[in-house]
């Protein structure tokens, strides 16, 4: 008993712990909600049953403007749908670096999960190489208002392609199965055509490696793995 007349009860005491327990309960509830969030976020960029960084888009666009011209000018208009772009004029722009092409489409489920690992590559590989999406709704069925909704939910640093018709596409050896990544190099040659879909991000950078020199030694490329990589850490595997 104070001198104020009050019961200051320690927190030993039976009835100090009958008051603390709702506190240290409520703290836990707290901890536990911070902690889901965090792994909602992280699996919001998720592939399959791969957890995918997702990187920040806006840091990238800042990272990606310091490129060469003719990259930084392609990724001024990442994320956006070129209904109007003459697709074999930005193709010849874009010589003089290898270019990455992904056919996709928002009625396509593979598509879908394989878009992280596309959307992570051209954040670490951006300045290097050029990606680029080519959007062929017309072939399933869908419409250019699916496909922004699709891009509103999945951004990317690059830009979209339509062709509606899979012209460009199948010049590009393209159009017969979704999604199809081609490989293009420096002269605009095409030297690989992956049908289906890139399950794992460790098989991206393999092929990226392999058809795009991305990781070669001299070559002009972040380090995926230092700190201030706004696309974060790697998660390739460096033996593969």
């Amino acid at each position: 008993m104070t001198a104020s007349g009050t019961d200051e009860r320690s927190a030993d005491a039976p009835g100090g712990r009958r008051r603390a327990a709702p506190r240290v309960l409520a703290a836990a509830a707290a901890a536990l909600v911070a902690i889901l969030l965090v792994v909602g976020l992280l699996q919001g960029g998720s592939s399959g049953d791969e957890d995918v960084p997702a990187p920040d888009l806006r840091a990238v666009a800042r990272h990606l403007a310091g490129g060469p011209p003719a990259l930084a000018r392609l990724y001024a208009r990442g994320g956006v749908l070129l209904p109007d772009e003459d697709g074999e004029r930005l193709l010849r722009s874009l010589r003089g670096h290898p270019v990455v092409v992904n056919v996709w489409g928002s009625w396509c489920g593979p598509c879908r999960r394989e878009f992280p690992l596309l959307r992570l590559a051209a954040a670490r590989h951006g300045t290097r190489i050029a990606f680029l999406g080519v959007d062929a709704e017309g072939a399933g069925g869908g419409s250019a208002a699916a496909a922004r909704a699709f891009l509103a939910e999945q951004p990317t640093p690059y830009p979209h392609l339509v062709d509606a018709k899979a012209v460009l596409a199948r010049r590009l050896g393209a159009g017969f199965a979704y999604p199809t990544t081609v490989f293009l190099d420096r002269r605009g040659r095409i030297v690989q055509v992956k049908q289906g879909p890139y399950e794992r991000y460790a098989e991206l950078e393999d092929a990226l490696r392999r058809y795009a020199s991305a990781g070669r030694p001299g070559a002009r490329d972040e380090d995926p793995a230092r700190p201030a990589d706004p696309a974060g850490p790697s998660t390739a595997d460096p033996a593969s």
